[in-house]
């Protein structure tokens, strides 16, 4: 039987690491569009949208790691108990 509590953390880390993907994807199509773009007020306003993402992807990713690592753990010990159950 699976551990609905176990599938549901590794759906919410899969989760978090494709929103924290998204807001990168989003930051890099900003830097993009900025190669062409005049140094005006909207610029800095888009360099700090940039970081802003970058933040925020960092900091969902950094989550789902912890989660991952958790889910890890669990799992190496129900391994263990079932070897130690040999």
């Amino acid at each position: 039987m699976i551990d609905n509590d176990f599938s549901l953390q590794a759906k919410k880390a899969a989760s978090l690491t494709e929103e924290g993907l998204d807001h990168l994807i989003e930051a890099h199509e900003l830097q993009m569009a900025l190669l062409n773009h005049p140094k005006d007020s909207s610029y800095a306003t888009m360099v700090q949208e940039i970081i802003e993402k970058e933040k925020l992807a960092v900091a969902l990713i950094q989550k789902s790691t912890l989660v991952q690592r958790d889910l890890m753990n669990r799992q190496h010990a129900s391994v263990q108990k079932l070897i130690e159950g040999i």
